[in-house]
């Protein structure tokens, strides 16, 4: 069983979601998701699912959401289990994506962790009581994973000799929404641009999404040029041709 909280929330088994019922009960499934393998108290969940003014029947509904959650879940090595007056979520130690992308953070595999993002975290789930503060550790977790990504590229690519054949140019990194890419991409500034620091606040105030582009034209993958190789030998040939005809 996969639970998935890096985009909406989706609880797969094989090949299929899994219906979760209303949205109260798929608030309390991520909350005891997030903090798989240990108790969440009733009053954490009631906090969560109700802010600071719960229902005066709250803890009976928890108790209903949390029973219909083990109806809907118990099995395939999955269970939530009562302890006192909290409950815990008890599933494989890889069953939730953000532990997942915690644990290769650590393994510093940072671009396969960009690719178990599937959106904004918690997209559905975003004007819950509880999600706020989940939503900007989830969002700190995926821009240190394209921070440490970025850096693993360069230092890959970007060795001495591939420095100096990029002819003048620096690369500035440039994050996407994960919905759409699994990883950094790169833009390609003349020297004396913004530094890296300051490609990382732009990146953080929108930038994520932009074509990359060289000099005003648009560059993508599909280009037949790539932006730090040299031109061809003819285009200056050919830019001349074109002046004396026009001419």
């Amino acid at each position: 069983m996969d639970v998935r909280l890096l985009g909406p929330l989706e609880v797969r088994l094989g090949d299929g979601p899994i219906a979760l019922g209303p949205r109260k009960q798929r608030v309390v499934l991520a909350m005891l998701a997030l903090e798989a393998g240990r108790t969440v108290s009733a009053d954490r969940l009631a906090e969560g699912l109700w802010g600071e003014a719960p229902p005066a029947s709250a803890a009976k509904m928890i108790q209903l959401y949390v029973s219909h959650l083990r109806r809907v879940l118990d099995g395939d090595g999955v269970r939530i289990v009562t302890r006192g007056r909290g409950h815990e979520l008890q599933l494989a130690a890889d069953g939730v994506d953000v532990v997942r992308a915690e644990r290769l953070l650590e393994a510093s595999q940072p671009r396969e962790a960009l690719a178990l993002w599937r959106g904004e975290p918690l997209a559905d789930l975003a004007d819950e009581p509880f999600a706020a503060r989940e939503i900007r550790r989830l969002e700190e977790l995926r821009l240190r994973a394209a921070e440490l990504a970025a850096d693993d590229y360069r230092g890959t690519i970007l060795s001495r000799d591939s420095q100096a054949q990029m002819g003048g140019y620096a690369w500035q990194a440039d994050y996407m929404s994960a919905s759409s890419f699994l990883g950094p991409t790169f833009v390609c500034t003349a020297r004396g641009d913004p530094t890296e620091e300051n490609a990382r606040r732009r990146a953080s105030q929108g930038w994520a999404g932009r074509t990359p582009r060289r000099r005003g034209r648009p560059w993508t993958a599909a280009s037949s040029t790539a932006p730090w190789r040299s031109p061809s030998p003819t285009a200056g040939k050919r830019s001349s041709s074109r002046s004396g005809s026009a001419a």
